[in-house]
C-alpha cells in the first residue's frame, strides 16, 4: 500500500510539473531558446504557450550577418521529437494576405526546414534584403522547399530550394508591364556545396535573365554569373541601369557577381 501511494504521488508531482511547463509562457521559452541555440533570437509580441506561439515578429541571424525579420509568425512544436534530442515543430509565416507554411527541427548541431511551400509579398523580405527596396521592386515570391539543413552559423549543405519570382516590377519604371517572372532553382551537397541556375518564366518579359549561381563548399563567396536581355519595348530608364548590373552591350548586359559570406 505504501509502494502505490508513493507511486501515485509521482506520477501526481509529474502531471503537475508537465502541466506547469505546458503553460509557460511564450516569451519565457524564446529567452531560452537563446540560451540554447548558438544564433540570436529577437521578437516581439510573443504570446501561447509551448503547445502554440502567435508571434508579431520574429528575428534571427543568417551566415554573413544578415538579418532575417518575420511578421505574424504561428509555430506549433511537436514535444515528442523532444525524446529523439531535436526539437520539431510546425510553422505559418503570414504577410499582405499570403502565407508560407511548413515543418523545421532543431538539434544541438543542426537545423533542418524539412518542407516549406507558399507565397509572399515580396516586400516581406526587405527587412532582410534592403537592397530589393533600394531598387524599387515590387511582386510575389513563391517558395518550395525540401529537406534544407545545416550546421548553426553556415549555408545549407543538404536539400533543394525553388523560388519563382512572380510579376516582378520596377516601381519607377512608367509602364504597366513587369519586368518579367524567374525562378530560382537551388541544390545544396555536403560535398560540392551549392549550386543553381536562374530562368526567365514569362516570354516576352521586359529583362529576360539566366544566370548561374555557386558557392563551392571550401569557399566562402557566393557566386552569381549570366546575361540579361532587354526587350525592344524596354523603356530608356531600363536601359540606363544596364551598366550598373554588369557589363553592357547595346540591350544585353552580362553580370558577374561575387558575395563574401563570411
Amino acid at each position: 500500500m505504501k509502494k502505490r501511494r508513493i507511486y501515485l504521488g509521482v506520477t501526481a508531482l509529474a502531471v503537475f510539473l508537465g502541466a506547469l511547463l505546458l503553460r509557460t509562457p511564450a516569451p519565457w521559452i524564446l529567452a531560452g531558446a537563446n540560451h540554447l541555440l548558438p544564433t540570436g533570437i529577437s521578437w516581439s509580441e510573443a504570446q501561447g504557450t509551448l503547445t502554440g506561439m502567435d508571434i508579431r515578429g520574429l528575428g534571427f541571424t543568417l551566415p554573413g550577418e544578415r538579418r532575417v525579420w518575420l511578421r505574424a509568425v504561428s509555430l506549433k512544436p511537436a514535444l515528442s521529437s523532444l525524446l529523439g534530442g531535436r526539437l520539431t515543430l510546425q510553422f505559418r509565416i503570414d504577410d499582405g494576405g499570403e502565407q508560407l507554411t511548413g515543418t523545421a527541427s532543431f538539434g544541438l548541431q543542426r537545423w533542418a526546414l524539412t518542407e516549406a511551400q507558399g507565397t509572399l509579398p515580396l516586400a516581406a523580405f526587405l527587412p532582410t534584403l534592403p537592397e530589393l527596396e533600394i531598387a524599387g521592386l515590387e511582386g510575389r515570391v513563391s517558395i518550395q522547399a525540401e529537406t534544407v539543413s545545416a550546421r548553426y552559423g553556415a549555408l545549407p549543405d543538404r536539400g533543394q530550394l525553388q523560388v519563382q519570382l512572380e510579376n516582378i516590377r520596377a516601381v519607377w519604371l512608367l509602364t504597366d508591364q513587369p519586368l518579367g517572372s524567374y525562378r530560382l532553382a537551388l541544390r545544396a551537397q555536403e560535398q560540392t556545396g551549392i549550386s543553381g541556375r536562374l530562368n526567365t518564366l514569362t516570354d516576352p518579359a521586359l529583362f529576360s535573365l539566366t544566370a548561374t549561381v555557386t558557392q563551392p563548399s571550401s569557399s566562402p563567396t557566393l557566386t552569381f554569373q549570366g546575361a540579361g536581355q532587354l526587350s525592344p519595348e524596354a523603356p530608356m530608364p531600363l536601359r540606363r541601369i544596364l551598366p550598373i548590373l554588369g557589363k553592357a552591350s547595346r540591350d544585353r548586359v552580362t553580370i558577374d557577381w561575387q558575395v563574401g559570406l563570411d
